[in-house]
């Protein structure tokens, strides 16, 4: 969880299949960063992104989480 940029940690937590209601961050002591890092899940989970297309139209899935998807960034 990077508390710098929780709602980048959101969309991270949708990529690697965190469930919306397993948010780690404490609403007793973070409810700001809580709320964001459920937008940012929310707006990752609008997005498709099928990560990088390989040869015979495949595609590599966006797995990314460290900021070097090349498609969507993440």
């Amino acid at each position: 969880m990077d508390y710098s940029d929780p709602e980048k940690s959101g969309q991270i937590a949708f990529l690697r299949d965190v469930k919306r209601e397993d948010n780690p961050v404490s609403y007793r002591t973070n409810a700001n960063a809580r709320l964001l890092w459920d937008v940012g899940w929310v707006k990752q989970s609008k997005i498709t992104c099928k990560g990088i297309e390989l040869p015979d139209g495949e595609f590599s899935g966006c797995t990314q989480s460290a900021g070097d998807c090349p498609v969507c960034g993440l």
